[in-house]
């Protein structure tokens, strides 16, 4: 479903893409081959609702490897660890949608050994504070870690869900993504809504 992105020549520096709505939908629009999964996001919805929505199409841009399910039928598990910021805009965005011909499921739970069956965990910002303690222990091959603030990339996070001016935008940081043994979509490397960084993470 991907091809992998290309490394910067320029590996230390991050590499920063303008952020527009409709350039970030249009590229999801190639990638996704059209339909509900990338249907336009007014700017006047709710930050959780929006933030939902863009944790449910991670999962469409981005390639797990085989073992990161415990059977051919589990379904896509998204956790949401410690406070939930999103409420109800998750069970929106899941609501008829499949990937890879999987149902999507949430758990939610303070705790990181509830959520070790999931591809992607959310970390609110809530939960920023504590995540020196909290991503060893939920960090492992085949699981991306999403948060919504500008430092979580540079902290070891993978992607961080930010909206500016009202606008989204999602953060890769790739060699973090990598490391767990994830491919991000090579579609998204010249998107616009899209900002790829790849600073060492200490």
């Amino acid at each position: 479903m991907s091809s992998a992105l290309q490394p910067s020549p320029h590996a230390a520096r991050p590499r920063r893409v303008a952020l527009w709505i409709g350039a970030l939908l249009a590229g999801l629009m190639v990638l996704l081959g059209g339909g509900s999964v990338a249907a336009p996001i007014p700017k006047s919805v709710p930050e959780p609702q929006m933030k939902g929505e863009l944790l449910i199409r991670l999962a469409y841009v981005v390639s797990w490897p085989t073992n990161a399910f415990q059977s051919s039928t589990q379904p896509f598990r998204v956790g949401i660890l410690g406070t939930d910021p999103l409420g109800e805009g998750v069970e929106q965005a899941i609501n008829h949608r499949k990937v890879a011909g999987r149902s999507f499921e949430i758990v939610r739970s303070p705790h990181p050994k509830d959520l070790s069956s999931c591809q992607i965990v959310f970390i609110s910002r809530a939960e920023s504070k504590n995540l020196a303690s909290l991503l060893p222990e939920v960090r492992k091959p085949g699981m991306l870690l999403v948060g919504e603030t500008d430092k979580f990339c540079q902290e070891g996070g993978m992607v961080s869900l930010l909206r500016v001016d009202g606008l989204p935008l999602i953060e890769f940081h790739i060699g973090n993504t990598r490391a767990a043994a994830l491919d991000i979509s090579g579609h998204l490397a010249n998107t616009q809504g899209v900002r790829f960084v790849d600073r060492v993470t200490k």
